[in-house]
């Protein structure tokens, strides 16, 4: 499950867990609620995967499926005191602010974490990947169930549990009844397909999709802005700055393929605002990139940083490194020790805060880039998410 979560990690900075949702959720909505939705609500500025419309009693929630064009699915987040209005199908309605939630990535149990709303937490997926201690001490207690192993979900115990939402992570493999049991007993699956967003903002922006469930949007607007201004602050910052762009390689080879993010993903957005020239920017995929070796060693021999190597444990070095592969001894940032991981935030059980966290403070990621890139334009700093290897 480690192992695969960082490549898709790599790619597109989530694990893709299957779901797509029952095209009756959009069916049979009111012709005048389709076309108002299109109006803006200022509620979403940088996310163009989901909108949200504040309609008083309730809130409006389109979600935009990546795979399917035309393929959208709508909730209407209700306030539990407010009447039901006309013209939408119950299994639409959530009534908010939800009690429990169960969970099936670590980018949900960051949310979750993010909005101090743990003991609405009723089950993650794998509780061996969690970083936050709250939420670990829960699982221990047994007030957290675990509905995960090997990557698929345990519908019997997702029923039994019958939390008031079930959030899933987009993926292209599943099909539209990949949830039909769970729906058919009444709960309601909600897809997150934040790992698709083409900007780190528009990725962090959907922490206010989990937060018009909590009824905690104001709070979650408070926090965006903030993190929001930091990392746009920082990037004019670089853009301002003069020098060069130094060339980084990312991520390691696996099972003979080395995973590249797409030149429109958010991290080739992201290593750009950090003022690095990346080799597949001019790509035009929003998802990972499987490349050969051999395509990936020529930008090596030349690349002035590797960023994002993964070492399953902090203190592991350029030993370490070297020992998976001899080959990358000719790299140009292995002989200039220019070597970092995305191990700076460890817990004792070895999750890693980089998959539960940084989605949502891409503000905190860009300064370690910025930093390890352009250190005259962003010092003294102390590394967050970031590992310098040991030589």
């Amino acid at each position: 499950m480690i192992i695969r979560s960082i490549i898709s990690f790599v790619c597109t900075g989530a694990v893709a867990i299957s779901i797509c949702l029952s095209a009756s959720c959009t069916r049979d909505v009111r012709n005048e609620e389709r076309a108002e939705v299109e109006k803006p609500s200022g509620l979403i500025r940088y996310a163009k995967g989901f909108r949200l419309d504040d309609r008083g009693d309730y809130h409006l929630l389109r979600i935009f499926s990546p795979f399917q064009p035309g393929d959208t699915v709508q909730y209407i987040l209700l306030k539990k005191t407010a009447p039901v209005p006309g013209g939408f199908n119950p299994e639409q309605i959530i009534r908010t602010p939800i009690n429990s939630i169960a969970v099936t990535s670590s980018l949900h149990v960051g949310a979750v974490d993010q909005l101090e709303a743990w003991n609405n937490l009723a089950a993650v997926g794998d509780g061996s990947q969690v970083y936050s201690a709250r939420i670990r001490d829960r699982i221990a207690a047994g007030s957290i169930r675990e509905i995960q192993k090997g990557g698929q979900i345990n519908q019997e115990s997702v029923i039994d549990l019958h939390p008031d939402v079930l959030m899933v992570t987009g993926s292209p493999d599943a099909g539209h009844d990949a949830y039909a049991g769970i729906q058919a007993s009444g709960i309601p699956v909600i897809v997150n397909s934040e790992w698709m967003e083409t900007s780190p903002l528009g990725r962090a922006e959907w922490i206010k999709l989990m937060a018009v469930l909590f009824d905690k949007l104001n709070f979650a607007q408070h926090q965006f802005a903030l993190v929001a201004s930091n990392y746009e602050r920082l990037a004019e910052k670089v853009r301002s700055a003069p020098g060069s762009r130094p060339k980084v390689l990312l991520g390691n080879e696996f099972q003979g393929t080395w995973h590249m993010p797409g030149g429109k993903s958010f991290m080739a957005a992201l290593l750009k605002d950090a003022g690095a020239d990346y080799p597949w920017k001019d790509n035009d995929q929003t998802g990972g990139i499987p490349l050969a070796f051999e395509s990936v060693y020529p930008v090596a021999l030349e690349a002035d940083a590797w960023l994002n190597i993964f070492l399953p444990a902090t203190d592991m070095g350029k030993a370490a490194l070297l020992s998976a592969d001899p080959r990358y001894q000719a790299f140009k940032p292995v002989q200039n020790n220019r070597l970092y991981s995305f191990n700076g935030r460890l817990a004792e059980n070895g999750a890693n805060d980089y998959w539960e966290s940084s989605a949502y403070r891409p503000d905190l990621l860009l300064a370690d880039y910025v930093h390890i890139l352009h250190p005259d334009v962003l010092s003294p700093h102390a590394l967050y998410y970031c590992n310098e290897l040991k030589p």
